[in-house]
């Protein structure tokens, strides 16, 4: 802004005009921004963090990770949401203000898959690998997944999945919110070795 200053008078979101030589910064001529830097990029990965969540980002070939506290403004296909209620696969518009998430734009897109259950992943995050078309496809089963066995006719648990199950699923971007039986096989060959015995012998983990 036309005064002489240190380098730590710099500031997130300045617009600046530099001179290099010899590989060295000589001069910056620099006007102040808002404190505010805007960022786009797409949910990979999500986890508790303390006061709020940490999102893996994905921008361009790219990674990075973000905190984004409870106290940020959220908006999710234009409604105001809770920051848990971002997805996987979600893309966001992030805006920072001195190096701290202020609010964050979410867009999701709901779709439908068929497909043959090829693996299951029983975690904190759950995830089942599924067969769509000849091809393995990886998706996460969502917190609050509503999963039903219409061979069955009853509502079940990741646990009630079974390896050759035809599943219809319902996304909300990458993460299954609704998930169908449609039909089961009659027999599938496992080897492995057992980790874990449920209560009653209810289940066994390989």
């Amino acid at each position: 802004n036309g005064t002489t200053v240190s380098a730590d008078s710099l500031s997130v979101s300045d617009t600046m005009t530099i001179t290099v030589q010899n590989n060295a910064v000589t001069k910056i001529v620099a006007s102040s921004g808002t404190g505010s830097l805007t960022s786009n990029g797409q949910v990979a990965e999500k986890k508790l963090s303390g006061t709020g969540y940490a999102f893996t980002i994905k921008q361009n070939n790219n990674t990075s990770t973000i905190i984004i506290p409870d106290s940020a403004e959220i908006t999710r296909n234009n409604k105001t949401v809770d920051v848990k209620e971002i997805r996987i696969g979600d893309t966001l518009k992030v805006t920072k203000k001195n190096g701290i998430v202020t609010s964050v734009e979410a867009t999701g897109v709901k779709s439908s898959v068929t497909g043959t259950i090829k693996e299951i992943h029983i975690a904190q995050t759950s995830k089942v690998i599924v067969n769509v078309n000849n091809e393995a496809k990886t998706y996460i089963l969502a917190g609050d997944v509503e999963m039903y066995n219409n061979y069955e006719k009853d509502f079940i648990t990741v646990r009630d999945l079974h390896l050759g199950q035809e599943v219809t699923m319902l996304l909300d971007s990458e993460e299954v919110i609704s998930l169908d039986v449609e039909d089961t096989s009659t027999s599938v060959k496992l080897m492995g070795t057992i980790t874990n015995v449920g209560r009653n012998y209810s289940y066994i983990d390989v």
